[in-house]
């Protein structure tokens, strides 16, 4: 909790601080020495973090998304304020869900130098809390100490010592009860108040269990004190509504009127009152007639009560005796008060204080505690009934009429009230949980509210009146006469916030429904990286009854759902209402025209688009709808005619209109003269008069590279180094930087989608047919695909007599899932290629071996610039790391990694396993465990690099665990380059590449107890770490690009008899 070194300041990026705080722009103030000065103390930013937009997001209603992507900008960020925020943030969020254990290991970046907007007392609280539900009860002393000795008067410290059950001093130990009292008593006698006892001495200390010696009453005599009407609404009360009468009868302030409203309890609440009032005249038990919620009992009792003032008292809660005289003491001497306000600390039964969701206290102020004059709440019309907030929305209405000083907070610090934490009660319940403050329920019902004030013309227009109608709308699962299921002609989903890329969409769309006449909802979906408000225009539509704002936790029943912002759906939101529509629209910039989906634009192949994305066959979805719902936002191409990537490159306002691109195209872009169809990019590489010419075809252009797609790239360079003419085709523009490099390296890259290779898809005739014609019009002389899941371009090549090859990085023999995926059994796949082919180029002699032909199969292996790959291997002895760099599937050692990291944890601290690669549903499960507390701490789960450099430079070693056996082994070979050691399983093509011993060590497949045995050996001598680097960047260079031109050199010569290797061009 110290302060950050002075003599470092903190950088300030003073264009966004300007505009986040318009105060000190107004001012003219300069940024930084704004900062230095007066806004690091006042709390204020200096700049953008990512962890607090995360944060945001979190509890903005993208938990799924943000949470994940939070815990991997932990690992990855070395920036210490970034570190310190997202520990922060996670750390709540799991205290927040009962997660303790996986908030365990965040507490290491929440000590000591915290950044300045975390120097309170959060995260000591936080940290103690985590410590003690984690049994680490001497560590949390340890905190509590050093926490106290610069501020041991803090109430709220107080507080966690009793939790804790922090020793007071050095003398005889304390009895826990005597001990825990103390500490407790620490807060109320520093406020001069009255130290609280056991009622009972012989059973322990609870919130049940509390006796307070009042004090002698002063200045505040009976005969002076003005009548307080305490309202306790109850049901289902009898365990504890004693606890809280008996407080109220402690009460120094005797003039009282104690009115409990049952309401329709179905225990012996009733009894249990009826007995207390029959020793205590001021208790007074009224009847509901039927279950209203509280807020209707509060207005039963608001008739009955004869005081000059009202509070509240919660059935559950414990008052200290002097509550009520400091909360009236303000209204008696201050005739411009009309209430006041006390602070309360949440606790459960055995008085373990605690606070759901930790800011910076555990001690807050509460508007349950609110006491008020009753003619200012008469002249209101009470409370509104609604089922959650209305003592927030009534303290609102106060101050609306009343000014923003008509309200004074009370001891500020000091909970008069210890309120009991109930799992079942409405604050913890999903749907009206605190967190809907957030987004969600309680927000949404807070906005309209806030909305109604500003728009009526006089404070008397703010009274709620007795009748049926509401004055404001709120949400519909607040009401109690709410339908289960609503029903709407539209349903609007939209960013419907003001500053929302789609505003003025939005606007159109709601203007031109409300004049159609029809039944309104709009649903709030806000963009992941920017969530905002609702846009106030929406707001007061819906207080004057002209649509409905709808929630997630509602049933909707819909004729049209119109959604505006095709971006949104590439980030959904936790939950979405529980729909049933009968059309689904996406709507464009032009807001009169509704897109209808009834019937599919002609660039729309349905067949295709099933054939060339097997996971919507397989998922029995309706092509046209899936692309409308998903496939638009992910960036599918709806036909072979159609670009998505390229069309999207060419406009602005196609990119950004919200809508699917072949909506676009059919109602705006065909008019703005774009061209959707596949397009021919110009390479950079001139043309060689005389000299072969080549077609090379990638199977994929995605965003995220692996083996084969880097593989293209080396062939590409060795072809460039044999002076052959290239071109390139790809599936897909996806991958804009890749798709460049492509272009660098040829002539030019055509793309041609494709189908992929299974057993029960036709070919792609519109593919074969586009291959045919770019091998006519650019006089290719050789066809070569790039994996063995490319058909269409082998079945082009023969059918014009064009030389067919293929280069294979695969083995279907040892890979399950591609088998599966391709439907059909290894030894056929086999047969089917080399029947395709007339020469097979193998990655390995491994793969040759699978894929013999006689005179026509030849080793075209894996190459490395192994000067690209000079990275030092800087070693901690203490923080060691060994990574698994694979595209993260189970196939590729995710169990043994996980196994590895259990077998090392207790005996290797000093090494730390990574799983670098693409996230993905397996990761995602991982990410679950590890919140869960589930996984080895030694285990980190590290983001997808756009280069293998990038992924190499985070590990001292290598790993590769792969289940089926590898054909090359690329990243072992990037690893060796790196002078990083490889420690993998013996089979495949690894021992072509590894020598045992000397550049790694190799395993038998599965034995993961030798691959943990040779970590050990590192991680005790990591000298041996560096020799057999060295020895690996040795291997490394033998597989070079003029090892590449030769090997290509042999097999194309049989078809290329011009082929011809410069040694000074591949030198």
């Amino acid at each position: 909790m110290a302060d950050l070194p002075m003599a470092a300041p903190v950088l300030v990026d003073a264009v966004w601080y300007l505009r986040t705080y318009p105060d000190v722009a107004a001012a003219g103030a300069d940024p930084q020495q704004h900062y230095q000065l007066h806004g690091r103390a006042e709390g204020r930013l200096p700049r953008p973090l990512r962890a607090l937009r995360l944060e945001d997001a979190l509890w903005g209603g993208f938990a799924r998304l943000a949470l994940p992507e939070l815990q991997a900008w932990l690992q990855q960020t070395t920036d210490p304020d970034e570190c310190a925020s997202a520990a922060w943030a996670l750390a709540r969020w799991y205290a927040s869900h009962g997660q303790w254990q996986a908030a365990l290991p965040l507490l290491q970046w929440l000590e000591s130098a915290l950044p300045p907007w975390l120097d309170h007392a959060g995260p000591v609280l936080l940290g103690v809390e985590v410590l003690l539900r984690n049994g680490q009860r001497e560590q949390a002393h340890a905190r509590l100490r050093e926490a106290m000795a610069c501020n041991r008067a803090l109430p709220d410290l107080c507080l966690a010592a009793a939790n804790a059950r922090l020793p007071a001093g050095a003398g005889r130990p304390q009895p826990d009860a005597a001990l825990r009292l103390g500490w407790i008593n620490a807060v109320f006698t520093s406020a001069d108040l009255a130290p609280i006892s056991l009622r009972d001495p012989l059973s322990p200390l609870s919130l049940d269990n509390l006796h307070a010696q009042p004090p002698q009453v002063g200045e505040w005599a009976e005969q002076a004190q003005p009548k307080i009407s305490v309202i306790m609404p109850a049901f289902n009360a009898a365990a504890f509504i004693e606890t809280a009468l008996r407080s109220l009868q402690a009460q120094t302030w005797q003039n009282l009127e104690i009115l409990v409203i049952d309401d329709c309890s179905s225990d012996d609440t009733c009894e249990r009152v009826a007995a207390m009032a029959r020793e205590d005249a001021r208790i007074l038990l009224l009847r509901q007639s039927c279950n209203g919620g509280a807020y209707a009992a509060r207005n039963a009792a608001l008739q009955r009560a004869s005081g000059e003032y009202l509070v509240n008292h919660d059935s559950d809660d414990w008052s200290h005796p002097q509550r009520l005289e400091q909360m009236a003491q303000p209204l008696l001497q201050r005739a411009s008060l009309v209430g006041t306000l006390a602070d309360w600390v949440r606790t459960d039964t055995t008085l373990h204080f605690q606070n759901w969701r930790i800011v910076d206290r555990l001690i807050e102020p509460s508007v349950s505690t609110f006491m008020v004059r009753k003619a200012a709440v008469q002249q209101l019309g009470g409370w509104d009934e609604v089922r959650v907030a209305a003592d927030h929305e009534l303290c609102q209405r106060i101050l609306q009429v009343h000014g923003p000083d008509s309200i004074a907070h009370v001891l500020q610090g000091i909970p008069l009230v210890l309120a009991r934490q109930l799992p079942e009660s409405l604050t913890m319940a999903p749907a009206t949980h605190l967190r809907s403050l957030f987004f969600g329920l309680r927000r949404l019902y807070s906005e309209l509210a806030q909305t109604w004030y500003g728009m009526v013309d006089t404070p008397a227009a703010l009274r709620l009146s007795p009748s049926a109608k509401r004055a404001f709308p709120a949400p519909a699962p607040m009401l109690r006469t709410a339908q289960a299921t609503a029903h709407y002609d539209y349903l609007l989903i939209a960013d419907l916030s003001a500053e929302s890329r789609t505003a003025l969409v939005n606007r159109a769309q709601v203007q031109r429904l409300l004049a159609l006449g029809a039944k309104v909802a709009l649903f709030h979906w806000p963009e992941y990286q920017r969530p905002e408000p609702i846009d106030p225009l929406f707001l007061r539509h819906a207080v004057q009854r002209e649509l409905d704002v709808v929630l997630a936790e509602q049933r909707l029943e819909v004729e049209h759902v119109l959604v505006v912002g095709r971006h949104l759906l590439a980030k959904p939101l936790d939950r979405v209402s529980r729909l049933r529509f009968q059309s689904i629209r996406l709507v464009d910039e032009a807001p009169g025209e509704p897109i209808s989906t009834v019937d599919a634009p002609d660039l729309f192949a349905a067949q295709w688009y099933l054939q060339r994305y097997p996971d919507v066959r397989a998922a029995g979805i309706d092509p046209w709808q899936h692309y409308l719902q998903h496939g638009a936002a992910e960036g599918r191409d709806p036909g072979p005619n159609f670009n998505t990537a390229h069309y999207l490159a060419q406009s602005a306002q196609a990119r950004d209109s919200g809508m699917p691109a072949l909506l676009h195209y059919q109602q705006i872009g065909r008019d703005l003269g774009l061209d959707p169809r596949p397009p021919f990019l110009p390479g950079r590489q001139a043309h060689r008069p005389g000299r072969p010419t080549v077609l090379l075809c990638a199977h994929a252009a995605e965003r995220q590279l692996f083996g084969a797609e880097r593989c293209l790239l080396d062939v590409l360079d060795a072809c460039v180094a044999l002076e052959l003419n290239v071109l390139v085709s790809v599936p897909s523009l996806v991958n804009v930087d890749y798709v460049s490099a492509l272009q660098a390296r040829s002539r030019g890259v055509a793309c041609i989608p494709h189908i992929p290779w299974q057993a029960q898809s036709a070919l792609c005739a519109v593919a074969v047919q586009r291959f045919t014609e770019l091998i006519h019009s650019h006089g290719i002389d050789l066809v070569q695909a790039n994996t063995l899941t490319l058909r269409e371009p082998l079945i082009a090549a023969r059918n014009v007599g064009v030389p067919a090859y293929v280069h294979i990085h695969e083995s279907p023999a040892h890979d399950p899932d591609l088998a599966g995926t391709i439907c059909l059994p290894a030894e056929r796949i086999v047969e089917q290629v080399l029947a395709s082919a007339d020469v097979v180029l193998a990655n390995s002699a491994f793969t040759a071996r699978q894929f013999a032909k006689p005179g026509a199969t030849h080793v075209a292996g894996n190459i490395i610039d192994a000067a690209t790959f000079d990275l030092p291997n800087d070693i901690d002895p203490h923080a060691i790391t060994a990574a698994l760099i694979s595209s993260n599937l189970p196939k590729k050692g995710l169990q043994d990694i996980q196994a590895l990291a259990q077998l090392l944890a207790q005996d290797t601290p000093n090494l730390r396993l990574l799983l670098i690669g693409p996230d993905n549903e397996h990761v995602a499960q991982l990410r679950a465990q590890q919140a869960y507390g589930n996984l080895p701490t030694n285990l980190l789960i590290r983001p997808y690099t756009d280069t293998p450099q990038a992924a190499i430079a985070q590990a001292n070693i290598v790993l590769n665990l792969s289940h089926c056996q590898e054909t090359f082994g690329r990243t072992a070979l990037e690893g060796l380059a790196a002078g990083r050691p490889v420690i993998g399983y013996g089979h495949g093509a690894l021992p072509e590449l590894i020598e045992d011993g000397v550049d790694g060590y190799l395993a038998e497949p599965g034995d993961i107890a030798a691959v943990a045995a040779h970590l050990r050996q590192l991680c005790q001598n990591p000298q041996r770490i560096l020799d057999m680097g060295e020895a690996g960047r040795r291997t490394a260079r033998g597989h070079d690009l003029s090892r590449l031109c030769r090997q290509l050199e042999r097999a194309y010569v049989r078809d290329l008899p011009m082929i011809k290797v410069d040694s000074c061009k591949v030198g």
